[in-house]
């Protein structure tokens, strides 16, 4: 007794280095008292890089004969798993997915009211999540300016930069999805320019109007969008596919996902500095992944984006993982998966993503 008074300090010491090495060797249990479930202590894990970042596409189910089956709680669940799972941003594709009081005709029959919005935005904050909101312009507008206005229409997937009043119903939108994001950045989209791959899509279409967007019109809405979201405070951050030429990288990716044909790639030059841009592939040929550093090279953050293939998940993120620099890193998409609550699908896509983007623990 007198040796344990004398040497108590020590003695405590001791105790909890015991304790400690115990906690991180084999983990402890922390009972949670509100849903009485035991859960499993996990060490934090070292991430490769600074973003890692999922993407969710929103459609709200319209009921049981619905092929889209997404509710706000498949929303709020799945981001309340994702920051377990150690991602900390949060892209939403929210075309047509909002009933805006601005623009009405935005909305589809799949979209959320602005309260549902909010709530999904606050729970993501109180995860610590950056929020992003991503509005497909330029291309992709068979559920945005398609529906709102066909007249500017420059074929059945794009609209025409050329015509001013574009930008009279683009603009309102931006105004509002800022009013509720409060984002730092909107991701606008500006991928897969209709039938720049094959020519005959736009030949055999029976839209009204059958004509190709040029590159000189794409890099003008860019720089217009982007100087308009910039005297709002807000950056801008679009996908990175017309901007890489397919002679070059064509050999080293499955092909649909480098598109700088007709001239397209040339607008690299031209394009803002300080946009992010979003290098995607989802079926890699090989494990180099070249255009993510190429775009490194000519002055732009990039983030790679990465879907459902468990290789090329583990191989982009790897490559990444070598030449990321701060405010860089990895974005795991769901797209259609999502929509449909395909969960083995999205849950595959969740697991190898959150392996991919962190180092593994030694012990």
């Amino acid at each position: 007794m007198i040796w344990i008074k004398q040497n108590s300090p020590l003695l405590f010491i001791v105790i909890v280095a015991l304790l400690s090495n115990y906690y991180r060797v084999y983990g402890k249990t922390v009972i949670n008292e509100n849903k009485h479930e035991i859960e499993s202590y996990k060490e934090p894990r070292q991430p490769f890089f600074d973003i890692r970042a999922l993407h969710l596409t929103l459609r709200k189910s319209t009921g049981n004969h619905d092929l889209v089956k997404q509710t706000k709680e498949d929303v709020i669940r799945t981001i309340q798993k994702v920051h377990e799972h150690g991602f900390n941003t949060l892209i939403l594709g929210v075309s047509c997915a909002i009933h805006l009081k601005k623009t009405p005709k935005f909305s589809s029959k799949w979209a959320y009211s602005i309260k549902d919005i909010k709530e999904i935005i606050a729970v993501a904050r109180e995860q610590g999540m950056d929020i992003i909101a991503e509005v497909k312009l330029l291309t992709h507008q068979k559920l945005l300016m398609l529906q709102i206005n066909k007249e500017l229409m420059l074929n059945e997937d794009t609209y025409d930069p050329s015509q001013p009043k574009v930008y009279e119903i683009i603009y309102p939108i931006l105004d509002e999805i800022i009013e509720i994001f409060q984002p730092k950045y909107i991701h606008i989209g500006h991928d897969e320019v209709f039938s720049i791959r094959n020519p005959n899509k736009l030949l055999n279409s029976s839209f009204f109007r059958k004509e190709m967007l040029n590159p000189e019109d794409y890099l003008a809405d860019v720089v217009r969008i982007y100087k308009y979201l910039k005297s709002r405070d807000v950056g801008t951050m679009m996908w990175a596919d017309m901007l890489l030429d397919p002679v070059i990288f064509g050999n080293k990716y499955d092909g649909a996902s480098v598109n700088g044909y007709n001239g397209y790639a040339k607008l690299i030059n031209y394009i803002p500095k300080d946009i992010i841009l979003c290098d995607w592939h989802y079926f890699g040929k090989s494990a180099e992944f070249p255009t993510y550093t190429y775009l490194q090279k000519q002055g732009f953050t990039v983030w790679g984006a990465v879907w459902k293939e468990p290789k090329t998940i583990k191989d982009f993120s790897a490559y990444v993982a070598k030449y990321a620099r701060k405010g860089e890193g990895m974005i795991a998409t769901t797209w259609w998966p999502f929509v449909i609550q395909d969960r083995e699908t999205i849950d595959l896509i969740l697991e190898t993503s959150s392996k991919a983007f962190f180092k593994e623990n030694e012990n």
